[in-house]
C-alpha cells in the first residue's frame, strides 16, 4: 500500500470520525489528544504504516 493510499484512507477515516487522529505537523506523525482515546491495535499498525512509508519516500 502506498504513503498516499494510506494517508488517504486515513483523512477519511478522521472525516467520518470528526477528529483528527494524528499530528502530521512533524516527519513523524503523532496521536493527538483525540487519537489516544480510538482502539489502540488500529492505531498502532497505522501510525507505524505511516513511519514505514515516510521512511520510504
Amino acid at each position: 500500500m502506498s504513503q498516499s493510499a494510506v494517508s488517504q484512507q486515513l483523512a477519511r477515516l478522521e472525516k467520518e470520525l470528526g477528529i483528527s487522529l494524528f499530528n502530521r505537523e512533524s516527519s513523524h506523525p503523532q496521536l493527538t489528544k483525540e487519537g489516544r482515546f480510538y482502539p489502540m491495535p488500529y492505531i498502532s499498525f497505522t501510525s507505524k504504516t505511516l513511519i514505514i512509508m515516510q521512511n520510504l519516500a
